[in-house]
């Protein structure tokens, strides 16, 4: 299933409040990884470290650390559960494939669907929810850059933009904005315009607009 433009498989489980997902591989093994809107929220990962193989895990513990330029946390166990295998330099491929690119495979100690998880589409509408009281939105091709700008004039928004998209971003790299003004959309699109630089999707989301640039010269 596709919300917001972020895909949520139907046939995993998910810890949504964690943006975790899980898979049935074996006799009580599970392989667990992050959505893609965890992604689109903290941003494009730097570094995930797993604990060690052998590792017993309680429910709510850490089975890996999650850095990003912007963030440092970690992926919940979604129950108690042993580690018995990790994946290594998954950094690269996690974003472009988050529901392949599985982080740590697990031996659970316990029904795993005693302690919560939904169904695909169980979990469809929780994250529904989650995704629009977040403002959170996906798009074909993840962003290298992503700035929110909440209240204010559009004139302000637009010259918050620029100087983000002209100090930070690269020649082909592309930068999503978050912004709440929707009379602000068509000026947006022409700044790109005047600008000589390209709008690559824009998604709507009550009063919230997701704008993605791609930086052309």
């Amino acid at each position: 299933m596709n919300i917001e433009g972020c895909e949520i498989p139907d046939d995993l489980y998910y810890d949504v409040e964690n943006d975790i997902w899980v898979r049935g591989v074996g006799e009580n093994l599970y392989q667990v990884g992050l959505t893609l809107p965890f992604f689109y929220r903290v941003g494009r990962p730097t570094r995930i470290k797993p604990r060690p193989v052998g590792s017993s895990i309680k429910k709510g513990s850490s089975l890996a650390t999650v850095e990003t330029p912007n963030y440092v946390g970690a992926l919940y166990s979604p129950f108690n559960c042993e580690i018995t295998s990790i994946n290594e330099n998954i950094v690269e491929n996690i974003v472009k494939n988050p529901y392949k690119t599985w982080v740590v495979q697990l031996r659970a100690v316990e029904n795993p669907l005693d302690s919560g998880l939904l169904a695909g589409e169980e979990a469809k509408a929780i994250y529904e929810e989650k995704l629009r009281t977040g403002k959170v939105a996906c798009f074909k091709t993840f962003p290298e850059h992503k700035i929110i700008v909440l209240a204010e004039t559009c004139e302000k928004i637009l010259t918050i933009v620029g100087d983000y998209f002209f100090k930070h971003v690269k020649k082909g790299e592309s930068l999503y904005v978050v912004t709440q003004d929707p009379a602000t959309e068509v000026d947006m699109i022409k700044w790109a315009k005047d600008m000589k630089q390209e709008v690559l999707e824009i998604r709507r989301q009550d009063n919230i607009i997701h704008v993605l640039y791609r930086k052309v010269t």
